[in-house]
């Protein structure tokens, strides 16, 4: 039983976030038009799947840095990872969308936001390299 709680305090230390900002990135060639907050709110909740502008936004998440993922879901829609897990399942049950494409790491996801003009990702703002395009920063504590 201890050690099963020194593996959980353990592994709540890759939950950490060092509270970096977030910066939500396009393609800097991309039709996606300007993002609000909601927009991406939206986008990455799976309430808006086709933008005013008719472009269907390819939304993207990473499996490889679950504490920024954390973050960036607490930023965006003050819920929890767990909560977010939960809600995309309810949707995946109902069938009517399915949730961000899965990524391994940063790197991957700024090769797909390179090579897609529809696809939204998120770095920390720190690493958003000059040849892709900000669209929303969100503020971590």
């Amino acid at each position: 039983m201890r050690l099963a709680w020194i593996l959980i305090l353990l592994s709540g230390i890759n939950f950490c976030w060092s509270g970096t900002d977030i910066a939500v990135i396009v393609n800097s060639n991309s039709d996606l038009g300007v993002l609000s907050l909601k927009n991406v709110q939206d986008i990455f909740t799976g309430a808006l799947v086709i933008l005013p502008n008719h472009e269907i936004p390819l939304p993207l998440d990473e499996r490889g840095n679950l504490s920024l993922r954390a973050a960036y879901y607490q930023a965006l829609t003050g819920k929890s990872l767990p909560q977010i897990n939960e809600h995309w399942a309810r949707l995946l049950f109902s069938g009517r969308v399915t949730p961000p494409a899965l990524l391994s790491d940063e790197m991957a996801m700024l090769r797909a936001v390179r090579s897609n003009r529809e696809a939204l990702g998120y770095l920390p703002l720190s690493k958003v390299p000059e040849d892709v395009h900000v669209v929303l920063t969100l503020h971590t504590p």
